[in-house]
């Protein structure tokens, strides 16, 4: 693998290698996307920084590979923390498409290495193979502990549903922050969402909740009553990812604290009350 010598940064907030590569953007009347890199002599491995969000971002990051490669880059590496379409990793019903598959298939075929952040599919692993590092979220999370200072010996860890065990469970091994970890089930009847009892008592505990992805919200906001029946002392919410597609107002009524990274918002456009961690890699 050839060492990074210059980063192309198309988002703002995420680690330079090396020399950062000018370039500018637009799109032209009838909706296609320009774009135009300035290459410096000797760089020939690249970094991709991208939050991308839409086909456009998609469009702006293959004709850059393409652009770049005309000027001489031999090697490119895209840094893509939220992995779009990684929830459509599986076909439901006749006729839909397998959207992952097509969007991990447009990637391989356009850079070397592809850099997730706490994917929240395996599945991508699986069609990506080779190309794919995904950093998990372990450090973001204890940056988040510590931010919050709750006590470390009333701490517990929450899996908010059956997809999040595993992840819950190496997290656990990993920081030695928590005294231990509730396993919570989870059912939607049309756009309701169900949690199961808990049955830990969990008085005076501070019950930190950890998931990849805060979309709407309604998981949390179930989960935050049912742990509110357990008498907490304290509740916490980090996501890898955080959407939050209807807001913020609910869930910091519920959670004293919450945290994400800049995955999806930049610091600055992230709510007001989330802490937002940085991702450097």
């Amino acid at each position: 693998m050839m060492q990074i010598n210059a980063t192309l940064n198309l988002s703002t907030g995420f680690g330079i290698h090396g020399y950062e590569i000018p370039f500018t953007t637009s799109m032209f009347p009838a909706g296609e996307v320009y774009i135009n890199t300035e290459v410096p002599f000797g760089a020939k491995a690249v970094r991709i920084n991208s939050r991308c969000k839409n086909g456009n971002d998609i469009m702006r990051i293959l004709m850059a590979v393409d652009s770049m490669q005309r000027q001489g880059v031999r090697h490119t590496e895209l840094f893509i923390p939220y992995l779009p379409y990684s929830r459509q990793d599986r076909v439901c019903k006749k006729g839909d498409a397998f959207s992952l598959r097509v969007m991990a298939f447009m990637l391989i075929q356009a850079v070397d290495r592809i850099i997730t952040y706490d994917a929240h599919s395996s599945v991508a692993l699986t069609l990506m193979d080779l190309k794919l590092k995904d950093y998990n979220n372990h450090r973001e999370v204890e940056r988040f502990i510590k931010s919050i200072n709750p006590m470390p010996e009333r701490m517990v860890l929450i899996a908010p549903d059956a997809g999040a065990v595993k992840k819950a469970e190496k997290l656990y091994n990993s920081l030695d922050l928590f005294q231990g970890i509730v396993y919570c089930g989870k059912s939607r009847v049309g756009r309701e969402v169900i949690i199961d009892d808990i049955q830990e008592d969990l008085s005076g505990m501070h019950a930190v909740v950890v998931d990849d992805i805060c979309d709407g919200g309604r998981t949390f906001i179930a989960l935050g009553r049912k742990l509110q029946d357990r008498n907490v002392m304290s509740m916490s919410l980090f996501v890898s990812h955080g959407i939050f597609s209807n807001g913020t107002k609910r869930l910091k009524e519920m959670y004293q604290n919450i945290g994400t990274t800049n995955s999806i918002n930049s610091a600055e456009t992230t709510p007001d009350g989330v802490k937002c961690f940085n991702l450097g890699y």
